[in-house]
């Protein structure tokens, strides 16, 4: 159940602002002769009409959600080379907006903090004619949240601290209680054993010079093992601690937080966790 230790997978789709920008290779569903008649005519709308880009986003079948600013601008493809003539080889291909750009603001952080869906202050092709392409130049204002890093590392510190030492390992020293029977070590260590089962699976028991080390599958299981200080199992009085110091806890909280993009989701779940302790702790 170590979730925390899995790296998140991050999506395209998971960023505040996507970009698509390229030759997406989509045509104009008009013959030849007529796409180049409304381009002497600068009918734009005309030709935006029959764009094959334009027809399917409409449809919802493709970029779903993206914005594009208008096509008031001459078809970019395909150009003969260091001229502005269109295709005048033998193919004579038929002229069509291949080179795009496209944008998203990400709905779940648009509407959390009121992002700016992005407003275009430029959309058009530029007279570069060295290729059969016309290069397509998008100039977009959009808003770039600000993280306030202090409040962030506070946080981290805060639910990471809730997870647990590096090391999932207790130490148990057993003080016998005066005037009381002795109890034979194994039958003291499988009894300290069911009462740390009550907390989490514990993978490794051993006792190196007298004091027992039980480690558990996971940090938070040793976190509230740490119940059992002060408590007395078959007549001696437990003292519980951590086998991680200290000192490694903090060298390890004074590390570099991860990523915001480990906290998007996770945080919630280590919240729970935290939640969870608090409680049974109660």
């Amino acid at each position: 159940k170590q979730w925390y230790q899995r790296r998140v997978q991050v999506q395209i789709e998971d960023h505040d602002y996507v970009f698509w920008c390229g030759d997406f290779n989509y045509r104009i569903d008009y013959a030849n002769h007529e796409i180049r008649d409304l381009v002497k005519q600068k009918a734009w709308y005309d030709l935006q009409c029959g764009d094959q880009l334009t027809v399917q986003k409409n449809e919802s079948k493709v970029f779903e959600g993206y914005n594009e600013g208008p096509l008031e601008f001459a078809p970019t493809y395909k150009y003969d080379l260091n001229s502005d003539y269109y295709d005048t080889s033998e193919k004579f291909r038929s002229p069509a907006w291949c080179d795009r750009v496209l944008w998203r603001c990400n709905e779940r952080f648009r509407y959390m903090d009121t992002l700016s869906p992005g407003k275009l202050q430029f959309y058009g092709n530029t007279e570069i004619k060295t290729s059969d392409h016309r290069p397509v130049l998008g100039v977009i204002d959009i808003e770039v949240r600000k993280f306030d890093q202090e409040q962030k590392l506070t946080l981290y510190k805060k639910v990471f601290s809730g997870l647990g030492p590096p090391n999932p390992t207790v130490c148990i020293k057993c003080e016998p209680i005066p005037l009381k029977p002795v109890v034979e070590l194994s039958v003291l260590v499988a009894a300290v054993l069911a009462e740390l089962q009550k907390f989490g699976v514990v993978t490794l028991a051993r006792v190196p010079d007298g004091i027992m080390h039980f480690t558990f599958q996971n940090s938070v299981s040793a976190l509230r093992a740490l119940q059992l200080d002060d408590t007395e199992v078959l007549h001696n009085r437990l003292d519980v601690t951590l086998k991680s110091t200290a000192e490694d806890w903090q060298l390890l909280l004074a590390l570099e937080p991860p990523s915001i993009t480990f906290l998007i989701t996770p945080i919630e779940k280590l919240l729970d966790i935290e939640s969870e302790t608090t409680t049974e702790s109660e």
